[in-house]
């Protein structure tokens, strides 16, 4: 498996419940680490180093502080123009109630991906690990 046929997909709100006051406002990939890092910095920084060209973000709510933080990718060497960082938000205001059902919500960017893989992470990782 050649890391270039892998797409990244990573969900933002995965420690809402758990985490209720910091992620009032923000989704769990926001919040802060160290100064100026987010938590979904590690997952980004483990995915591009993992030549993983295209990564798409799943996010539930409250997540403009996520893309001011992301912005076009650059950081990550991700602000490509066939692939990069695509923010999935809910569609039509209707929120995805579980990951099977996110899943299945998405088959349709899933398809127009040219990727054979899909690895799917969650934000609160935050350890180095290479995808290989």
């Amino acid at each position: 498996m050649k890391s270039n046929d892998v797409l990244g997909l990573i969900f933002s709100n995965s420690c809402e419940t758990t985490l209720t006051e910091l992620t009032a406002h923000r989704t769990t990939a926001s919040v802060p680490i160290g100064g100026k890092y987010r938590m979904i910095d590690f997952v980004l920084s483990n995915l591009a180093n993992s030549n993983v060209n295209n990564v798409g973000i799943v996010a539930k709510s409250g997540f403009m502080s996520l893309m001011d933080h992301i912005g076009s990718g650059s950081a990550w060497d991700l602000s490509k123009k066939r692939s990069g960082i695509t923010i999935l938000p809910p569609y039509a205001g209707v929120s995805f109630a579980n990951k099977i059902e996110t899943l299945y919500q998405l088959r349709g960017y899933f398809q127009d991906a040219d990727e054979e893989y899909v690895l799917i992470s969650e934000s609160n990782m935050s350890f180095s690990i290479s995808i290989r």
